[in-house]
């Protein structure tokens, strides 16, 4: 029926006869033929409509969804075992960061050990400040195993890598800009 109705239009027959044989299809295919019809002579062939209509929208979409995001990609690395979890938390204030619980992460990941290594991204990230906590769940627990003083139990480390200190580094040494639509992250554990 479509070519049918591409030949006639060609043929110089009615514009309208065309319309009307695609309306009572009433498919999508027929949708995508309106641009040829109203081109009248010279048109494209169908399949490279099929080609260029979606791969047009799609540039379209992705260039206003992604305005203004990006993708954090986290390689932690320094894994003592294959056992357990690597839980990795990405925070968006100091408030947050500082916190022992009482304020979530602003996303959170859990991920496999794979030959002393995880990797794990946060897409669709707005672009903002952003620190991380990572911790090998060894045992796969849930948390944070500490030890006699409150000292940890199992490997853990920071976003930027800071020297190993007593307690929570300083938000200001583990923060970090996001600014571009990737960044690569290393966390290397303790």
């Amino acid at each position: 029926m479509y070519s049918t109705a591409l030949k006639r239009n060609r043929e110089g027959t009615h514009l309208k006869r065309s319309v009307q044989a695609i309306q009572s299809n009433g498919t999508m295919r027929g949708f995508l033929l309106w641009p040829c019809l109203i081109m009248r002579e010279g048109c494209m062939k169908l399949k490279t409509w099929h080609l260029i209509v979606p791969c047009f929208l799609l540039l379209i979409s992705t260039a206003y969804a992604e305005d203004g995001y990006g993708e954090i990609r986290v390689i932690v690395e320094g894994l003592s075992n294959n056992k357990g979890l690597v839980k990795i938390g990405l925070y968006n204030s100091k408030a947050s960061y500082l916190s022992k619980g009482t304020i979530p992460s602003f996303r959170s990941s859990e991920v496999t050990v794979i030959n002393g290594k995880a990797e794990t991204a946060f897409t669709r990230v707005p672009f903002a400040e952003y620190a991380i906590k990572a911790y090998h769940d060894d045992n796969a627990n849930g948390r944070l195993d500490l030890g006699f003083l409150g000292i940890p139990k199992e490997q853990y480390g920071f976003s930027n890598n800071p020297r190993k200190t007593l307690g929570l580094p300083d938000y200001e040494k583990v923060k970090f800009s996001l600014s571009s639509k990737e960044l690569a992250l290393e966390i290397s554990l303790r």
